[in-house]
């Protein structure tokens, strides 16, 4: 697809595959079923709302973190100098 094209409907080739290079720039909804697979990075701009999530492998969140609810912690809960410590808050 080259240019300004407005899809409609269903569009893919015989196997039911639809294959676009280059970007692609959405305006709107954009609603997925099924499984879905994403290679390379996922970056997210605005608030995400996620029914469950599951990682695996090293995760790294920065900033401060809220749980709520139950939370069940398994392994080792450190800092990068080995120390766990709770505030008051």
């Amino acid at each position: 697809l080259v240019g300004n094209t407005d899809l409609r409907g269903t569009l893919a080739n015989s196997t039911g595959n639809l294959t676009i290079g280059d970007n692609v720039d959405l305006t709107g909804n954009l609603a997925l079923t099924g499984n879905q697979t994403v290679s390379g990075t996922l970056g997210v701009t605005g608030a995400t709302t996620l029914s469950s999530l599951s990682v695996s492998g090293t995760s790294t969140l920065t900033g401060a973190q809220t749980l709520v609810g139950n939370t069940d912690l398994r392994g080792t809960l450190a800092d990068s100098t080995g120390n766990l410590t709770f505030g008051d808050d």
